[in-house]
């Protein structure tokens, strides 16, 4: 798994996380912030409760009803969850993982990105950017691993490093989004798999949501933009060693996660025909 990225136009280093190696290998041990094993651990910690860390399925709720109204949210999804006019249990999460994940460490508010809308701040969604930073745009794969890469790189920039970060779904954010903050919870991943032409428009145009504004005001259609693609496999080795040699991408570094393809069989059907446990019973 690979990071590539190409900031704002710039030759600028991206940062990159890693996991201590399950075999001891101390060639992994960097002085990089452990970004997955942090997030390991935060989820494994909400599982010791009831509560449901990813929404799954928006859930309807009724508006101001003492049983299926905030309450139903809450108990649902987790504090922080209300029953919205349009009777769906919103966000938890609006105004930032950690913050309501572990409100005694994370006191602020998550950065405040250009899908907030303007009364944002005033509804104590998000909190101004104390640095003169552009926004980070992360595009989003068609696959869970990208999928949910893609939402700790959002969480992490928000939260911990106070840059405004979004989400490149390949269409506008008012038709999708993939963003870990989105208030209707929406899931709409990038229909492709891998989108070179938005890091290419980014090395461009840096300021992506300037460009898409400017695009629509002239009646073009939206293009794809983002400064970072959160996985390539090495299927993809020949382009990227191409677009860095070019100068579109800082060379790429592993995330640290180990990655394979597998064929699954649940145990029902292994209990049924234990020739499926090897590749070899596929044949017959």
């Amino acid at each position: 798994l690979e990071i590539t990225s190409h900031l704002m136009g710039k030759s600028m280093a991206f940062f990159h996380y890693q996991t201590p190696s399950l075999c001891g290998d101390s060639a992994v041990r960097k002085k990089t912030a452990n970004f997955v094993l942090f997030f390991a651990l935060l989820i494994s910690k909400e599982n010791t409760s009831s509560n449901s860390f990813f929404a799954s399925a928006l859930i309807t709720c009724t508006p101001n009803d003492p049983r299926s109204g905030d309450s139903y949210c809450v108990e649902t999804y987790r504090e922080g969850s209300y029953c919205t006019g349009e009777g769906i249990c919103s966000n938890p999460f609006r105004t930032g993982c950690l913050h309501n994940v572990l409100p005694d460490h994370f006191t602020k508010l998550r950065t405040c990105n250009s899908y907030d809308d303007a009364n944002a701040t005033e509804r104590g969604d998000c909190a101004i950017s104390r640095f003169d930073y552009d926004e980070v745009r992360i595009l989003n794969q068609n696959w869970e691993g990208a999928m949910f890469s893609s939402w700790i790189m959002q969480i992490v920039l928000s939260e911990l490093l106070d840059v405004p970060t979004t989400i490149e779904t390949g269409k506008p954010n008012t038709e999708a989004s993939m963003d870990f903050y989105d208030p209707g919870l929406r899931f709409s991943y990038h229909d492709a798999t891998y989108d070179w032409d938005a890091l290419y428009t980014a090395f461009e145009h840096p300021d992506c949501e300037s460009f898409q504004v400017e695009r629509k005001s002239n009646g073009e259609e939206y293009r794809s933009c983002a400064h970072v693609l959160p996985e390539a496999w090495n299927g993809q080795n020949k382009n990227i060693a191409n677009d860095v040699q070019e100068g579109l991408i800082e060379p790429t570094t592993g995330t640290g996660g180990v990655s394979k393809l597998s064929w699954y069989v649940p145990i029902f059907t292994a209990r049924r025909n234990a020739k499926l446990l090897s590749y070899i019973g596929m044949t017959e």
